[in-house]
């Protein structure tokens, strides 16, 4: 009566023993619900994953296999494991011969990171570059992986995110491709070298194998006082001279972001504001509840996007939404229906703040 998926892994990894030469490839199947026996060692009351089965997602994802979770039937938690393991996300419904088939065609696919990310020093401005190969194998198709999300863990689990937007890199079959990806640290970290993990998250269903590194980052110190006095100095001269013609300056409208309302009832308290090209993504669990976040996960149902000031909706599965089949343009006053596989409807509004 017990789904230990931790335990799986734990007979999985055994039985791979610790030879790393050949890649690895794990399909695991299940309904992604975790329910270990009392007492056991991955166990926990309410079904969530507990922090042993954390570490051991983490362990696996360093030795570089290839994962991919397959999720049975349409009320299945799957996804969540997916996302933990840094794997690929597939859902079958009847699970027939034809339908694996199909769904499982790309299982050998593999997108390798083949040297350790090198990562430069962090300059005054926060600024560096990640930089690494990678080669894709099994394949004759132009792999192309979006990198959603680049985020460095220190020993002290704090987390800093190192890129703004998406990064597109695109791996011809076969041949060795150099990636070097621009960064930059937006909060305030302690000049020195600083040891932690490097994770990378996506929104494409092709992904880098491994996905998690453990690394050092090394910023150099701050600015010198003495530019900080001059700049100081510099700025309250031109405030002078502001104040004695009586200019005044006069500061742009902010964008003030949209509210999102969920049957009538406002979603959240502070409103949404996103750059040009930034992504909201929709998330939809599979017990039916909604929510937006700013970075991928298996469950996004869509997304909303900022272009030349116009806010859009971009749907990935266009099964939830029956009045619309694609995109929608301008989403302000539009109300757009989403309808759950378990037939309740939920009603949004997107409205200016």
């Amino acid at each position: 009566r017990f789904t230990d998926i931790g335990n799986a892994l734990d007979r999985l990894t055994e039985t791979a023993g610790e030879e790393t030469e050949r890649i690895r490839y794990m399909l695991l199947i299940t309904d992604g619900k975790q329910e270990a026996p009392p007492g056991t060692k991955y166990y926990s009351p309410d079904g969530t994953f507990n922090h042993e089965l954390l570490k051991h997602t983490k362990t696996i994802q360093k030795k570089g296999w290839k994962i991919e979770v397959l999720g049975i039937g349409k009320l299945n938690r799957a996804a969540d494991i997916a996302e933990k393991l840094s794997g690929t996300y597939v859902e079958v419904e009847k699970a027939d011969v034809k339908e694996l088939a199909e769904k499982t065609a790309d299982f050998l696919t593999i997108i390798s990171i083949d040297t350790i990310p090198e990562i430069k020093k962090f300059g005054r401005k926060n600024e560096s570059a990640i930089k690494f190969s990678a080669v894709s194998k099994n394949t004759d198709k132009v792999s192309e992986v979006v990198i959603d999300s680049i985020k460095f863990t220190n020993i002290s689990n704090k987390v800093y995110e190192l890129i703004d937007s998406p990064f597109h890199i695109n791996i011809e079959p076969g041949i060795k491709t150099a990636v070097e990806i621009p960064v930059k640290i937006k909060t305030e970290m302690q000049p020195g070298i600083s040891s932690g993990s490097l994770e990378f998250f996506y929104s494409s269903d092709k992904v880098l194998t491994p996905s998690l590194f453990d690394v050092q980052i090394e910023k150099s110190k701050g600015i010198n006082p003495l530019f900080i006095y001059i700049a100081a100095a510099a700025a309250a001269i031109i405030l002078f001279l502001l104040f004695l013609s009586g200019r005044k300056t006069v500061s742009a409208d902010k964008d003030k972001g949209f509210e999102v309302f969920l049957n009538n009832e406002k979603l959240y308290d502070l409103p949404f504001i996103l750059k040009n090209n930034e992504r909201l993504f929709m998330i939809i669990s599979s017990a039916g509840e909604l929510s937006f976040s700013r970075i991928k996960t298996a469950l996004a149902k869509g997304y909303v996007i900022k272009n030349a000031g116009k806010i859009s909706l971009r749907i990935l599965d266009n099964k939830l939404f029956p009045d619309f089949k694609d995109n929608i343009d301008n989403i302000f006053g539009k109300s757009v229906n989403i309808r759950l596989q378990s037939g309740k409807l939920l009603k949004l509004l997107f409205k200016r703040k």
